[in-house]
């Protein structure tokens, strides 16, 4: 997700274009939901699910909507000026991100079912250790070059903190309702 808005910074293309794809996730974890479990969504469950992507929509194109919209972000260009990846890679990793998502939620549920038996609390902390230690570990090099900022290492903190409560409560309800509106919320 995290290279996904860096290489389209990097490409010079709006990251609410890339977010507006994401937005499908609920709609392909729904899918996923029925074709693996034979989960099937009531009609207000998809009234939801398309308000919260109509509503992720037009924030994402918030700057296409109003050209005074600015965001705050330098986009990394060469020395000539000229983006440094083509846009066909931002546009890649944002169509494969919701597959990415949805798998994960599919294995997720899957391994916390009643046959597999994993708890679902043991397994997302598990994972959020395993994945913040690689992040440790990959920033570690950045940090060692001067660009250690301890007000951005507090920021980080705290809202790894949050990341992590938001995924304990999301992989919960994935867990014990249907995958598609989860995935949404």
């Amino acid at each position: 997700m995290l290279l996904t808005i860096y290489f389209a910074v990097a490409a010079d293309l709006n990251a609410g274009v890339i977010t507006t794809i994401w937005s499908v996730t609920p709609f392909f974890v729904a899918l996923a939901d029925y074709m693996v479990f034979g989960v099937r969504l009531k009609t207000y469950h998809i009234v939801g699910i398309a308000l919260v992507v109509l509503s992720t929509i037009m924030l994402s194109l918030m700057k296409i909507i109003d050209p005074d919209f600015s965001e705050d972000v330098d986009t990394p260009v060469t020395e000539t000026g000229k983006q440094i990846v083509p846009t066909i890679v931002p546009v890649l990793f944002g169509i494969l991100t919701p597959v990415f998502f949805s798998m994960y939620g599919m294995v997720f549920k899957h391994f916390t079912s009643d046959r597999i038996g994993f708890k679902h609390y043991n397994l997302i902390f598990s994972t959020v250790i395993f994945v913040n230690t690689i992040i440790l570990l990959t920033v570690i090099p950045y940090w060692s070059d001067g660009h250690f900022d301890m007000r951005l290492f507090w920021i980080g903190f705290f809202g790894s903190i949050l990341d992590t409560l938001g995924k304990v409560s999301g992989t919960s309800a994935l867990k014990f309702g249907p995958a598609g509106p989860c995935a949404a919320i």
